[in-house]
């Protein structure tokens, strides 16, 4: 079937969805305290920090298949809207998440190229290489990818960059901030 003309979800997000509401049903109906309570208890805070990781591993995967065709960007663009849809009704307000949240909105530029095409690493290699690092050195990689971007931009005389170039150095700024 032409991904462009299907209107659904991919399988991996209709799985995602069947998991995250399984997972609401039978374990955070029990565990999470009513709606109305204001209060953080361990349970919520384990809760929005695997929503935040479903979140960068969404990206991060997502990363690892680009470019895409046209095709292919219509079905990324449906399974991220399906993503926020599953995480914000199922586990925890996306708007709360903060830079995980920020980076899944953000994560659209064609021109900027992930640290593994820049790098010329295999999807396996660099998602292993992400595991065996620390925050630091996963920014500097990141960083150097940004850097490329912007010399591409302004090599062309182009004073515009893509939405997401500044927001990145803003997260990635503020992560190394926080390490140090």
């Amino acid at each position: 079937m032409d991904a462009a003309m299907d209107n659904n979800a991919s399988a991996y997000m209709e799985e995602l969805q069947k998991c995250a509401i399984h997972f609401r049903t039978e374990f955070l109906s029990k565990l999470l305290p009513s709606s109305s309570s204001r209060s953080e208890t361990i349970c919520t805070i384990m809760v929005r920090r695997m929503a935040s990781r479903v979140l960068i591993f969404f990206i991060r995967h997502a990363s690892l298949v680009r470019p895409l065709s046209e095709a292919g960007k219509l079905r990324m663009a449906r399974d991220m809207a399906e993503l926020e849809l599953a995480i914000g009704q199922n586990l925890f307000p996306v708007e709360q998440l903060g830079a995980p949240y920020r980076a899944l909105r953000a994560f659209r530029p064609d021109e900027l190229q992930s640290p593994l095409q820049r790098n010329k690493l295999t999807p396996l290699q660099y998602s292993l290489w992400l595991d065996s690092q620390g925050e630091d050195q996963i920014w500097k990689g990141i960083k150097a990818t940004l850097d490329d971007y912007e010399m591409k931009i302004r090599s062309r005389g182009d004073k515009e960059f893509s939405a997401v170039y500044p927001l990145m150095l803003q997260i990635g700024s503020s992560l190394s901030q926080a390490t140090t």
